[in-house]
């Protein structure tokens, strides 16, 4: 999901493609299959509401990355 997103956020068709080609497949039939459709579409079908929401859900992860690696060394510090 989130190769897919960072290759839309890219502008990058070619690597869109290589992700649908890829996982496409693999991802029909699960519960997510709805939500891969989303970003691994056509860059052209995304329009600027898609490239908003994949922005925040680009930082969002980061920022519960960093809060994990935050939270991790913390408890490691009181040790």
């Amino acid at each position: 999901m989130r190769t897919a997103v960072a290759y839309s956020l890219a502008n990058d068709e070619a690597g869109l493609a290589r992700v649908r080609a890829h996982f496409a497949t693999k991802m029909k039939g699960t519960p997510d299959a709805g939500l891969f459709a989303v970003p691994s579409s056509n860059i052209d079908q995304h329009g600027l509401a898609f490239r908003e929401a994949a922005a925040k859900i680009a930082s969002i992860d980061t920022l519960q990355t960093f809060m994990k690696d935050f939270a991790k060394r913390k408890s490691d510090a009181k040790s």
